[in-house]
């Protein structure tokens, strides 16, 4: 588990299972090393309306997803990816699920992210097109470095 555990209730680290392990926080290489090497990428949230870049880090490496079921992140991770409820048994049968389906997820992952990327590509030529479109008076000032 990445992330900063000074926040952690302290029973949480004294009690952690033997396969669990608290990193912290690492520097980039780390991090992307072990983003890599995983076989699931699992990413939680309490709260409705909140983007995940944990998310979007197993999209761009194309690993199997289990998040939260938010209508948001159903809508955004929509293909390899297992939502679950925020509950220990739903988590635990969701990760179990992923690592049995874990090839399937990866494909669907994989497409996902082409699909994003297709996305991102086509909303940004109309976003330039629109710019490049508007009469001076129009066009927003560009800042100047």
């Amino acid at each position: 588990m990445t992330g900063d555990v000074r926040a952690a209730r302290p029973n949480w680290i004294r009690e952690k299972p033997a396969n669990v392990a608290f990193t912290g926080f690492l520097p980039e290489d780390d991090y992307a090393g072990l983003m890599r090497a995983a076989d699931v990428v699992l990413v939680l949230t309490t709260h409705d309306h909140t983007m995940q870049r944990g998310g979007y880090e197993a999209v761009a490496l194309g690993k199997p997803l289990v998040t939260s079921d938010w209508g948001l992140l159903r809508e955004t991770f929509s293909r390899g990816t297992i939502h679950v409820r925020n509950e220990p048994a739903a988590i635990a049968n969701g990760l179990r699920q992923a690592i049995a389906n874990r090839d399937t997820l990866a494909v669907e992952m994989q497409r996902l992210g082409t699909e994003r990327r297709a996305l991102f590509a086509t909303r940004l030529a109309s976003l330039v097109e629109m710019i490049d479109g508007a009469t001076p008076f129009e066009r927003p000032l560009r800042a100047t470095v």
